[in-house]
């Protein structure tokens, strides 16, 4: 009886410690051969290019593994201005923050200043420039 209470005790806290670490996290998750286009429109300005090779594969090295998460808004968002990766819109801050928001899921994530700053220049070479104004 002793015995079935401690496995009891230990799968109990086994599932305690996995839901307060890394166990109830989402990562972002992006299939190498996943199509990527970015896209842009308001005013007279339209946007919508193909981002191939090895651009591509950057910005999905720098989006894989993020932690996704649920927060108020921090800067705002369009989906008129993304990186929409196999039908999932990725939306900068119009504003040049860092955070990144995933409009399917609602959820946000973080770059770096470095990886901000390549995800910026290679938006600004497929046309995306900032700060965007709606």
């Amino acid at each position: 009886m002793k015995q079935r209470k401690n496995r009891i005790f230990l799968c109990l806290l086994l599932v305690a410690v996995c839901f307060f670490t890394s166990c109830g996290k989402e990562k972002l998750v992006i299939p190498q051969n996943a199509v990527a286009t970015v896209y842009l429109t308001y005013g007279d300005k339209h946007v919508d290019n193909l981002m191939l090779g090895e651009d591509k594969q950057a910005i999905f090295s720098i989006f894989s593994g993020k932690e996704l998460y649920n927060d108020d808004l921090p800067c705002s968002f369009t989906d008129k201005a993304s990186l929409i990766i196999d039908g999932v819109h990725f939306c900068p801050a119009t504003d040049r923050c860092n955070v990144i928001y995933v409009k399917e899921k609602n959820k946000l994530f973080k770059l770096s200043p470095k990886e901000y700053d390549l995800f910026d220049e290679l938006m600004g070479y497929y046309g995306l420039t900032y700060p965007i104004e709606e």
